[in-house]
């Protein structure tokens, strides 16, 4: 039997329909969660976290050690400057249930631990906030506990 090129036409085109509507149904049954809740309202004031980054990196150095079987994340004040209403904040990127948040001190010539041994094996974001007498800063970074 031999196929006209008509009915291969119509054939590949239904094909064609099916895979689109697979798509679809795989789409729009997958779940888009985004790392932020308030993602809109922080790209519009994108430019103050900008304004709030410069410079940071001759302020505080953030160093992730591992030393007798613990993982220890360093937080030194190398600006020398003292610092207020300083908090880091720990994003968890497989499940936000486990997001941590801690309050810091650390004066002007001190340097803090964070124990990360308990933090679950993955990808994590943290992002350190504080105000010293030139404003306020932040300062993102990525790691990985394994």
């Amino acid at each position: 039997m031999k196929i006209n090129w008509g009915t291969k036409l119509v054939a590949l085109t239904v094909l064609f329909m099916c895979f689109i509507i697979f798509m679809i149904i795989k789409m729009v049954n997958q779940d888009v969660a985004l790392i932020e809740t308030d993602y809109y309202e922080k790209g519009e004031n994108y430019q103050n976290t900008i304004n709030e980054n410069k410079g940071v990196d001759s302020l505080i150095v953030f160093e992730i050690k591992t030393q007798n079987q613990k993982t220890l994340l360093h937080i030194n004040n190398v600006g020398k400057r003292t610092i207020l209403n300083a908090s880091v904040n720990f994003k968890y990127l497989a499940n936000k249930e486990k997001d941590k948040a801690f309050d810091i001190q650390l004066n002007d010539t001190s340097s803090t631990q964070i124990d990360l041994t308990n933090f679950e094996k993955g990808n994590w974001i943290s992002k350190f906030s504080w105000t010293d007498n030139l404003g306020k800063h932040y300062l993102e970074k990525n790691f990985k506990v394994e």
